[in-house]
């Protein structure tokens, strides 16, 4: 155990090791009860972490919280690879500067610090005992410092995300966001899932059908009224995108909704 910052937080290094599918994978679903680290070598995979998906590819890491269900979403083919470490620490908000998926240009920064915590996790004697401990929070200070080095571009994708949703009664394109932040619509859609794990389509159309749910729920327009207001040609091109996505028509939407977030009977 190693105490880190101020106040002190002490680190605790678990267990480690190097990971590689020799067949196709997928990772299994479960709960753990201290913190993992993953660190992407080759291939990649698909996790989802609570109700949020990612997907790791070379260079990239993953914190997994402890208590909080993750697993696959989807399998990998073999020789798919990743380094992985285990830890516990007294204070879970000294985690909160972590970003739960880091993603970096070059593939393969933290592979010095990974070998050498798996060298002294399996070296006898030679090193001190808690020297483990520190190599993890070596891996820990690195990530930290890495990720304060590439804030300028989570800060832009941030205020992309937000520009979004409080447009979400705009018919917005991922067009449309790349020209509003100046980004070619591949590069933008790319950096955005890397930064969210989320394709920047899906997460573009996900805020604009909450923000659709919400007016059936809370509004006296018809559907006719909504989809003219919603920027619709006609009624039936947004009845079709609702229920492409929702798999009932807005207006099933609403009678079966509407009651209990109105609190009609």
């Amino acid at each position: 155990m190693i105490a880190l910052g101020s106040p002190p937080i002490s680190l605790s290094y678990v267990s480690s090791g190097l990971f590689v599918a020799h067949d196709e994978w997928i990772h299994a679903d479960r709960v753990i009860d201290s913190w993992e680290l993953i660190y992407m070598l080759n291939g990649a995979v698909h996790m989802r972490q609570a109700d949020a998906s990612y997907t790791l590819e070379k260079g990239d890491l993953l914190l997994l919280r402890p208590g909080v269900p993750h697993g696959g979403v989807q399998s990998s083919p073999a020789g798919v690879s990743f380094y992985w470490v285990h830890f516990l620490v007294s204070d879970a908000t000294v985690m909160a500067r972590f970003p739960t998926h880091m993603a970096f240009a070059d593939g393969y920064r933290f592979t010095p610090l990974f070998k050498q915590l798996l060298h002294i996790a399996g070296a006898p004697s030679p090193y001190p005992f808690h020297a483990a401990d520190l190599a993890v929070g070596l891996i820990l200070a690195q990530a930290a410092a890495s990720s304060a080095d590439d804030m300028p571009q989570a800060a832009l994708l941030k205020d992309c995300a937000e520009w979004i949703r409080i447009n979400s009664d705009r018919r917005i394109t991922v067009a449309m966001a790349a020209e509003r932040f100046g980004y070619h619509p591949d590069h933008l859609s790319a950096l955005f899932q890397k930064w969210r794990g989320t394709p920047l389509k899906q997460y573009i159309d996900e805020q604009r059908l909450q923000y659709i749910r919400n007016l059936l729920l809370t509004s006296n327009y018809s559907i006719k009224q909504l989809a003219a207001y919603l920027g619709w040609e006609n009624e039936n091109q947004f009845t079709h995108y609702f229920k492409y996505h929702e798999k009932m028509s807005p207006t099933q939407y609403r009678s079966l909704y509407v009651n209990t977030h109105l609190n009609k009977r």
